[in-house]
């Protein structure tokens, strides 16, 4: 995906003004109500150490009449989490990265329906949900252009197969995007 600073150029060279600054419990964010026609939170809720709840009111009360929320977070259901299960790895994180000095990853994933249930919280009413199989099909396809796997390697066969499942049984995908209003 590349680093914080190469997508914070490319919306700063876009005229996309970029505000940064933490979240913290209180989710109290320096705007008027209704000050934004669109909001997008995007694989931010799972690293909330505070209930997300407050962060989407908040979005809410920024949100203009007719205005738009963009939600996505990672699918806590997903497929690939489940292989790691009966791999024996944990599906979230290595225990490296957990033990170590300070963690900054997810606290939480959810499931579509929790996404949901979240933004209902929060005061939504109109909200539709949907989960895409991005991720590994991306891999898929990037290792064999960069030819780092031969087509027929049992890696991208394996990467393949998860796609097609995928596919085929959509609240296995990776991602959970919502739409509210």
């Amino acid at each position: 995906m590349g680093s914080a600073e190469h997508g914070i150029g490319l919306l700063e060279r876009a005229g996309i003004e970029v505000v940064s600054m933490d979240i913290g419990p209180e989710c109290a964010l320096p705007y008027p109500d209704a000050a934004f026609q669109v909001i997008t939170i995007f694989d931010v809720v799972e690293h909330l150490s505070a209930h997300p709840v407050r962060l989407l009111r908040e979005a809410r009360r920024l949100l203009a009449p007719g205005g738009v929320l963009l939600l996505s977070g990672p699918n806590a259901f997903a497929l690939m989490r489940r292989v790691k299960l009966l791999l024996g790895r944990h599906p979230y994180i290595d225990d490296e990265a957990w033990l170590g000095e300070a963690y900054f990853g997810h606290i939480r994933e959810y499931v579509r329906h929790e996404y949901v249930d979240l933004l209902r919280g929060a005061g939504f009413d109109s909200i539709s949900a949907h989960t895409v199989p991005e991720p590994s099909r991306t891999r898929a396809r990037n290792r064999y252009h960069r030819r780092r796997h031969a087509p027929l390697s049992p890696r991208a066969l394996a990467l393949r197969a998860a796609h097609l499942i995928e596919s085929m049984a959509p609240p296995l995908r990776e991602t959970v995007y919502c739409i509210a209003r």
